[in-house]
Formats: structure tokens, C-alpha cells, sequence
């Protein structure tokens, strides 16, 4: 769910079948909605790692957890930019076109 690409969230959101921008945005906000205790973890998990890597021996623990989290935290910020550029494109598209 990390690595959304426009054709998955493009499906994603037409798949409700009616061109109806309210349903559109829900669809979009669903997919948003799953990625936010992904996105929440990992602001948690960069400060805890912060935290413990102010003692040498917390350090052990805390540059790992560091880049893990961060990664997960670029990852799902991607992904958002990704819903985000695939809905403007499928609501600017004309109704008579797929996009």
C-alpha cells in the first residue's frame, strides 16, 4: 500500500462507476484515510528514534529505527502526492473521456 501507482489510483477511484465528484472525493479520501496510520507511525517512530539517539547506547536502537521510519514517512508522503496528481487529472478530464 506503500507504492500507489496513478493507474491503481486512478482505477481505484473510478471503480465507484459515476463520474459524480462527491463519490470521487470520498473515493479519494478512502484512499488517504488507509495510509494515515502508516503516516502517523513512522512521525512517532522519528521522534522515538530522536529520542533514544541522544545516549550512545539508545543509538544502537535509535539511527535504525531513524531510517526505517523515515523511509516509510517518504514513502507514504510519494503516495500521497500520487493520489493527489491522479485526482486532478480525473477531474479535469471532460465526462466523456476516460482518463
Amino acid at each position: 500500500m506503500l507504492n500507489l501507482t496513478p493507474e491503481y489510483v486512478t482505477g481505484f477511484i473510478t471503480q465507484a462507476g459515476t463520474g459524480n465528484p462527491v463519490v470521487l472525493e470520498s473515493r479519494r479520501q478512502e484512499l488517504v484515510q488507509r495510509l494515515q496510520p502508516a503516516r502517523i507511525g513512522s512521525l512517532a517512530f522519528l521522534v522515538i528514534g530522536g529520542i533514544l539517539t541522544v545516549t550512545i547506547i539508545g543509538a544502537i536502537l535509535g539511527i535504525p529505527m531513524l531510517a526505517v521510519a523515515g523511509w516509510v514517512h517518504w514513502k507514504v508522503r510519494n503516495s500521497l502526492k500520487v493520489i493527489d496528481e491522479s485526482y486532478r487529472a480525473l477531474a479535469s478530464a471532460p465526462a466523456g473521456r476516460p482518463a
